[in-house]
């Protein structure tokens, strides 16, 4: 990360229906290690996953289930998840384009490259790494429990990038890179940009109909998003 441009650039990625899909690997794995903890018939079917956090699923599918969990099976929960997430993400591929703007960015002058994402810190490493991205090209690691909300993340996420900087990093200066009306939405809240990929479980229509600067059907053709990350450099 070279951070001597004038004006640093940060980007946030979300990571699922951003970056890859698990091809419900990490919804297999969840629902396995809650059966396991909590009661054999646990369910998540009825649980949104759009752009949330995953702590704030956990508490929404026990609420649904109507189970009362304790500090450590909280903790066992989280153990089985990763130790199955591992057996569930064998179908998990990169999106179109993903490798190839990730190489990009990272030989960008000034780009200082982070994570925003719903999942647990160890589940966002697992899912990275089995569709061949490296988790450590990501110096901000913005995960599911740094934060209560996802606008709340977005201004963790920030300002460790301008602790790492030196120096502010503001949010006209911050692309937040999802595929969910909540990724926007998150961004604006902190004034940043927002660019919205189609990719996930949103279509393009819809996803012009929010907030985003910029709607993308993928990352192959990554040149409008390469426009707007050097605007201010």
């Amino acid at each position: 990360m070279n951070c001597s441009a004038r004006f640093p650039r940060l980007l946030l990625f979300d990571i699922d229906g951003t970056l890859l899909l698990s091809n419900g690997g990490g919804i297999r794995a969840m629902t396995r290690a809650a059966c396991r903890v909590f009661c054999p018939d646990f369910s998540l079917a009825t649980i949104d996953f759009n752009g949330r956090l995953d702590p704030e699923i956990v508490v929404e599918a026990l609420a649904t289930n109507r189970v009362e969990a304790t500090d450590e099976q909280l903790r066992e929960f989280r153990g089985h998840y990763f130790d199955l997430l591992r057996t569930e993400l064998h179908s998990a591929e990169a999106l179109p384009g993903v490798h190839d703007l990730l190489a990009t960015v990272r030989r960008t002058d000034g780009v200082i490259l982070g994570l925003v994402t719903g999942n647990y810190t160890d589940s966002a490493r697992l899912k990275l790494e089995a569709v061949g991205i490296d988790p450590d090209w990501f110096v901000i690691h913005g995960c599911g429990e740094v934060a209560e909300t996802r606008p709340a993340l977005v201004r963790w996420a920030i300002d460790a990038a301008s602790a790492l900087a030196g120096r502010p990093v503001g949010g006209s200066d911050t692309i937040v890179l999802g595929d969910t009306p909540r990724d926007v939405d998150c961004a604006k809240a902190n004034r940043c940009l927002a660019v919205a990929v189609a990719t996930g479980h949103f279509s393009a229509d819809v996803l012009r109909t929010t907030a985003a600067d910029l709607v993308l059907p993928d990352f192959s053709d990554p040149s409008p998003l390469l426009a707007l990350l050097t605007l201010r450099q």
